[in-house]
């Protein structure tokens, strides 16, 4: 599942979604499936990038609060506070859903050809075997580009993160303007052991996530411009498979969806007891105008 307007209004993915429908058939079906992959995982990067700002800001008014009993005389400083947690906490989820979109890179990729063809799971296997690589040179090279130029330090951070224990271990409050959590990356994520890594290179993690997720978005939209796709705006797909046959004789609501853009909006879906489909509009009504339970 994925949220349409967060991209529409972003102006994200629209040339990858002009490509899943510029195919027909069989070949957009297949398009289709992969890219709603790309877009759950792309929702939840920016759902925890959304909320990495919001504690950050949390945390710096928390400071701020506390400030005028300080006497800081440093650039930055330890703080620690549950909203600080929660910033850590959001990093790995980031960072393994980075790493699956971009592993979905090449499926993706494979899977819109006319005839789909056999491509590694594993980005990283992949670009050890580019010559095997079954797509087009000019989207082989730019898939080698982006991993080149920084796509494979990202699969670095995630397995620290995962393997050799929380990639997380120098957090500041930076209190001079602009204050902001810091939290810094590793310059030598290869090193895998905690006691070996440096952080020279003051990498933050907030700007790593982001531009990461810039990198991967730029990667799957130059893809599709290279394939011949025009921009078109996401529709907002919902799942409901899950439903199974319709029940004969029975009429009931199956779903409500919630309108994104309009909270209170949402449409419910229904069948008859012919087992047709009802769709009808409903309205959220405010808690205070609501008729209490029980009369007078």
């Amino acid at each position: 599942m994925y949220v349409a307007s967060i991209f529409n209004e972003r102006g994200l993915f629209q040339h990858l979604n002009g490509w899943v429908s510029q195919a027909d058939g069989e070949a957009q079906a297949r398009r289709q499936v992969k890219a709603d992959q790309v877009y759950f995982r792309a929702t939840s990067v920016l759902l925890a990038l959304d909320r990495m700002v919001q504690l950050d800001e949390a945390c710096v008014q928390e400071y701020g609060d506390f400030e005028v009993d300080a006497d800081v005389k440093d650039d930055r400083i330890i703080f620690w506070s549950p909203r600080l947690v929660g910033i850590l906490n959001e990093l790995p989820s980031a960072l393994s859903a980075l790493r699956i979109m971009q592993n979905a890179v090449l499926p993706t990729l494979a899977a819109g050809r006319d005839k789909p063809v056999s491509v590694a799971s594993s980005l990283h296997e992949a670009v050890k075997k580019a010559h095997q690589i079954a797509l087009p040179e000019p989207l082989k090279n730019r898939v080698l580009d982006y991993w080149h130029r920084g796509g494979n330090r990202l699969k670095e951070y995630r397995d620290v993160d995962q393997h050799f224990g929380a990639v997380v271990h120098h957090t500041f409050l930076q209190v001079k303007p602009p204050r902001r959590v810091i939290i810094l990356l590793p310059d030598n994520p290869e090193a895998r052991r905690s006691d070996d890594f440096t952080f020279s290179g003051e990498l933050n993690a907030f700007d790593f996530v982001r531009d990461s997720f810039d990198s991967l978005h730029g990667l799957f939209e130059d893809m599709a411009r290279l394939e011949g796709a025009a921009p078109k705006p996401l529709g907002q797909n919902v799942e409901a498979g899950q439903l199974g046959e319709l029940t004969e004789g029975v009429q009931k609501t199956l779903a409500v969806i919630v309108e994104a853009n309009s909270p209170n909006h949402a449409l419910i879906l229904g069948q008859t007891e012919d087992r047709r489909m009802t769709v009808k509009e409903a309205f959220r009504i405010a808690p205070q105008s609501r008729e209490p339970d029980g009369g007078s």
